[in-house]
């Protein structure tokens, strides 16, 4: 019963996903925001929503360790899979050298990740906690972030998908629907995981490294790759690029700012260290070859999973 209802949870969140991120580009349409600007604020906010309902609800009902491994396990699966993935299908070019200094942004992030979660490693004795002050932080960090790329990007570099503009009864409609969808898969996902974490042993870190991070990022996943064939590479590792900023600093600084996340003995340093790994062969392919080939895609997909198989404990280094 429990796989049933994560299925579902799974099924309500993404579609719940579709409708927040319709409704919220026709809102900010009908407000007279550009392309660009919606793109950049209003849909990464929206599809960043499911990892952050999950968080709350998460802490809300004490399982920390799903919380943090969620925002890391979706960062690590959005370097590794949703660039890896479309790679795969089609190659990747760039041009814009905006993104090596993006892709160097999320290696600063995961630095920052290790710091605020992992307190022992640089204070003897010091407990593993991202603390209230510490979301603060990274809430600010994050205005700047957004202002700064805002101010220093030009709406007419930008190729963005095409926004829809709902009716004004539609698009509160779709907000509506959104949000309780939103609740109610999360709810779902976060109750059915922790049981079935239970019920085989693994830790509440693990399910949300991989299950729980795999379910929040499947929308990702879906745009990435039909970004990737129909649009530009540029478009996919951009929306990866933007979402993990969003998840590192916006969804874990709001969660950690509500009530501090307990990181837990199960977390392990290894996952951090991953995504680092991942930005910095971002960084040798779209700096040095300025493309990712279809067997750079392969190694990526190939290394997540060895990844996986190592958090799940089939395999051991």
């Amino acid at each position: 019963m429990n796989y049933l209802l994560l299925i579902v949870g799974f099924a309500v969140l993404i579609k719940a996903s579709d409708y927040l991120v319709d409704g919220a580009s026709s809102l900010a349409r009908r407000a007279g925001m550009s392309d660009y600007l919606v793109g950049l604020t209003v849909v990464a906010f929206a599809t960043s929503m499911p990892e952050l309902v999950v968080n709350l609800l998460a802490i809300k009902d004490g399982i920390d360790g799903i919380a943090l491994g969620n925002v890391v396990g979706s960062n690590t699966l959005n370097i590794f899979i949703v660039v890896g993935l479309p790679a795969m299908i089609v190659p990747m070019f760039f041009k814009n050298k905006k993104l090596l200094r993006e892709v160097f942004q999320t290696l600063i992030l995961s630095v920052l990740l290790l710091y605020v979660a992992c307190d022992s490693m640089f204070r003897e004795g010091a407990v593993n906690v991202v603390s209230r002050w510490e979301g603060i932080v990274m809430l600010a960090l994050f205005t700047i972030w957004i202002i700064y790329t805002i101010r220093t990007s030009n709406a007419d570099e930008a190729e963005v998908e095409k926004m829809v503009r709902l009716s004004a009864m539609r698009t509160t409609i779709y907000l509506i629907v959104g949000v309780i969808g939103l609740f109610i898969g999360g709810k779902l996902i976060v109750s059915s995981a922790s049981s079935i974490a239970a019920a085989l042993g693994m830790s509440q870190t693990a399910i949300g490294l991989t299950v729980v991070a795999f379910g929040t990022s499947l929308p990702e996943i879906v745009t990435s790759i039909i970004a990737a064939r129909k649009i530009s590479g540029e478009m996919a590792v951009g929306n990866v690029l933007g979402s993990n900023i969003f998840n590192g600093l916006l969804i874990l600084g709001l969660s950690a700012s509500i009530m501090p996340v307990s990181v837990g003995e199960t977390f392990s340093q290894l996952d951090l260290y991953i995504t680092m790994i991942g930005s910095v062969m971002l960084m040798v392919c779209i700096g040095l070859w300025k493309k990712i080939s279809r067997l750079w895609g392969t190694i990526f997909v190939v290394l997540y999973m060895l990844y996986v198989m190592y958090a799940l404990g089939v395999i051991k280094f």
